[in-house]
């Protein structure tokens, strides 16, 4: 898993740091979803042809400048199916 993360998004505080990362989508109308959370390795990428190559593939959400381009090896993925029970 690779994303893209502003320098002070405090994910890393040194390279090759255990950490969880979690997606999350819902849609309001259906009011179902998925929560999933990615656990594994986390570095930066340096190499400048690769971080060239994700900035141009990943288009983050948030409206902060992203400094970073953070490499998750990927060890363990849950995930949750969000459903509404009331209907």
């Amino acid at each position: 898993m690779v994303v893209r993360a502003h320098l002070g998004a405090g994910i890393l505080r040194g390279d090759g740091q255990v950490v969880a990362y979690e997606v999350d989508s819902f849609d309001e109308k259906t009011r179902r979803g998925w929560s999933v959370i990615v656990t594994g390795v986390a570095r930066v990428v340096d190499d400048p042809e690769q971080v060239k190559r994700y900035e141009s593939l990943l288009d983050p959400w948030i409206k902060l400048p992203t400094d970073h381009v953070i490499r998750i090896e990927t060890e363990v993925v849950t995930g949750l199916e969000l459903v509404d029970d009331w209907s």
